[in-house]
């Protein structure tokens, strides 16, 4: 995926292009943040990016991004 590529498609485009992506580990996040209950966000601002987002016990909030690097790849991160 190329970006130059993706500003020329519409977002119904850009959203279709990432559940391609996505549809293989989906399923697998969805189930985690069920059990851990985690708040899922999807492709904030068209970003090819799930966030699971969830409180922590010091206080405050984190999240853990999913974000596709390539197009095999993702690369996790986290922030809080």
């Amino acid at each position: 995926m190329l970006d130059g590529r993706r500003n020329m498609l519409s977002q119904d485009e850009i959203v279709a292009e990432n559940d391609r992506f996505f549809a293989p580990i989906g399923p697998t996040l969805v189930d985690l943040a069920r059990r851990y209950n985690l708040f899922i966000e999807k492709y904030y601002h068209d970003a090819p990016c799930w966030s699971l987002g969830f409180s922590p016990p010091q206080g405050g909030f984190a999240k853990i991004d999913i974000c596709q690097e390539s197009e095999t790849t993702v690369s996790i991160g986290g922030v809080w």
